[in-house]
């Protein structure tokens, strides 16, 4: 917290005082609200809203609290929803892997092989979503307050924002207390996750490109770099190596896994009427019937599973090591597969670890005061589902 005028109320906030600068049709109230937070003990506690549409500090003992609190929840679920999840992670991230390993790599390339589980049924759930989410008087616009042009501008405000980072670099990007964030489950079952993506990554690239030199005379690699139907993606990277190689695959296999996981899961708020929508009446603080009814058959209408990236087994989501085999082509040698098969069952035993340890941290006594599962690597599915 380095507002001075939210300084007295806490340490920490959680700030989407942006969607302030939307417009929204007549009926509705204006989004964009921040929640200040006090550390106590082991316990934190939300003390004050900044209420922009109220232009006022709301506190606890305010009549207008219980209508502060709703924006605030309305106004963070609009932005991940449409900001994160939508924008970013479908049509930016799941967008630039399945189009560009299709349009550029040959079947046998082994970029191809491993991006394609990971982009299983995408290029089908990302035209859904443009298709239903995207058009003037579409899911999307009738259930949120914003005309049709503010609309398009939230989306192009989340494709203009885009940055690339790993996950350790958001970590240390993350203007928060040392001491808050690493105790952040998204960060501390996340930076586990990202460590055995990357070290699979590092070492499945390590197998076919030995050095730099190997990575950037690919001419496929070469190709796949451009992005060409995600330049925004594109604009954001660094350029072509070995090192952004193995980031890029590390953060693309990150971002449809778990960070899909994270901002995508919404229902336990939708479902609940005074939960959050992406609306805002005045003077309301729960969901009128319209909005619950609109915003929870979204819910329920693309909730279709994916595979499960660490495989459970079961039919459909059987083992995905047989995808990596290239040396059936006889392009490669099976010393190659060997090598992968190694990298692969150590990354799923570490999986399985990590999902142990986030259930130890999320039982009773764990130190957590809420169990938070979105990065558990027994949750996550494989490719993105909307």
């Amino acid at each position: 917290n380095d507002d001075p005028r939210l300084a007295a109320y806490g340490d920490v906030l959680c700030d989407v005082t942006c969607m302030a600068g939307f417009a929204v049709r007549s009926g509705f109230e204006k989004m964009g609200a921040a929640a200040v937070f006090k550390r106590e003990a082991n316990k934190w506690h939300i003390t004050a809203i900044d209420w922009r549409h109220g232009n006022t500090i709301v506190k606890p003992s305010d009549t207008t609290w219980n209508h502060a609190k709703w924006v605030w929840r309305c106004s963070m679920i609009t932005y991940m929803t449409a900001v994160h999840h939508l924008v970013q992670t479908h049509w930016l991230v799941a967008n630039a892997l399945s189009t560009s390993i299709r349009e550029t790599l040959g079947p046998w390339h082994p970029v191809r092989r491993l991006l394609q589980v990971l982009t299983y049924n995408t290029p089908s759930i990302n035209h859904n979503s443009a298709l239903s989410l995207y058009p003037e008087s579409g899911m999307l616009h009738r259930m949120s307050a914003f005309p049709y042009e503010e609309l398009r501008r939230v989306f192009a405000s989340g494709a203009s924002n885009f940055r690339f980072r790993t996950w350790p670099q958001e970590y240390k990007d993350m203007t928060l207390p040392e001491d808050v964030k690493s105790k952040l489950p998204m960060f501390e079952d996340g930076l586990q996750v990202w460590s055995a993506l990357y070290d699979f990554m590092a070492g499945y690239i390590g197998v076919y490109f030995k050095n730099d030199e190997d990575v950037t005379a690919d001419k496929g690699l070469q190709e796949y770099w451009k992005f060409t139907c995600s330049p925004q993606y594109a604009q954001a990277l660094p350029a072509l190596s070995r090192t952004a190689l193995i980031d890029q695959l590390t953060r693309g296999a990150f971002d449809v896994t778990a960070y899909h996981e994270l901002v995508g899961d919404v229902v336990a708020y939708t479902t609940d009427p005074a939960g959050a929508a992406l609306q805002v009446r005045p003077g309301a603080d729960m969901a009128d019937l319209q909005e619950f009814l609109q915003v929870n058959s979204l819910v329920a209408g693309t909730g279709t599973p994916m595979p499960m990236f660490v495989p459970s087994g079961e039919k459909g989501d059987e083992d995905w090591l047989c995808q990596l085999d290239l040396s059936k082509g006889g392009v490669h040698s099976p010393k190659h597969f060997e090598e992968v098969s190694s990298l692969y069952r150590t990354m799923m035993d570490r999986m399985r670890e990590i999902s142990q340890d986030v259930r130890r941290r999320n039982a009773p006594g764990g130190g957590r005061e809420m169990p938070f599962g979105q990065m558990d690597p027994l949750n996550l599915e494989r490719s993105v589902s909307l």
